[in-house]
């Protein structure tokens, strides 16, 4: 009996565990997607195996994708738009310098809104 209520509990704590490691409920997948996109590209910048200008590109089209695609009125959608386009400004070629600090914070804020 011992083994059956110990062995459920694993299994109902497996299933929990694997239930949160997607998208946060009530954001539209497209933009889940195209958030994962930005926090790639914006570590491998920090990293430095991006320049602004190739960070700035991708994550600019992953922003404009997402402003076609987010649903109005979706304040999920809305948060990861405004982290993506936050970031995607600061990489800006016609930003006279990228505040490394500002992107790093927004980054952290993205994460957290994309895991829910």
């Amino acid at each position: 009996m011992r083994k059956i209520v110990v062995t459920t509990l694993v299994l109902i704590l497996a299933i929990s565990m694997v239930a949160c490691g997607g998208k946060p409920k009530g954001m539209t997948q497209e933009v889940y997607d195209r958030g994962k996109n930005v926090v790639q590209t914006t570590e491998r910048y920090l990293k430095g195996d991006l320049t602004d200008s190739q960070a700035y590109e991708s994550t600019w089209a992953d922003y404009k994708a997402m402003d076609a695609l987010a649903e109005y009125g979706n304040l999920k959608d809305l948060q990861v738009k405004t982290y993506s386009l936050v970031i995607s400004v600061e990489l800006s070629p016609s930003s006279a310098f990228v505040d490394k600090e500002l992107v790093e914070e927004n980054l952290e804020s993205l994460k957290k809104a994309l895991k829910g």
